[in-house]
């Protein structure tokens, strides 16, 4: 769970960090781990394989928001991550967001920092 957890984190900067052509970034796969926290020195065969399952399981991830009123209800459903794609022979790491999804992808953002802050000295 630590690993999904910090590959979240890596998609959340990646977003916020990157160049986001229409609903989707693409960036080296050593600065996707550096945005996960991992250092680079760490960016080897084995870590490319950890970071995949997490991948999959983010990109799995269901979410809905539903409003119901006096006669109808509607619903969206969608995942925290489109797509998530990687290439070793590029060495690259292209992420599909759901553009409805940009604000929360922000607002985690913003929890992010706000906790990084506290915890520094």
């Amino acid at each position: 769970m630590d690993n999904d957890f910090k590959t979240w984190v890596g998609i959340i900067h990646s977003f916020a960090r990157h160049n986001v052509i229409g609903d989707k970034v693409e960036l080296p796969f050593v600065e996707f781990a550096k945005l996960c926290g991992i250092p680079s020195s760490q960016s080897s065969r084995r870590l490319r394989e950890r970071i995949s399952p997490s991948l999959k399981r983010i990109a799995g991830t269901v979410i809905s928001f539903s409003r119901t009123d006096e006669k109808h209800t509607r619903e969206y459903i969608t995942h925290l991550v489109q797509s998530a794609y990687y290439d070793t022979e590029r060495d690259i790491v292209q992420l599909q967001a759901d553009p409805r999804l940009f604000e929360l992808y922000q607002f985690d953002r913003k929890v992010l920092l706000q906790l990084t802050r506290r915890l520094m000295p």
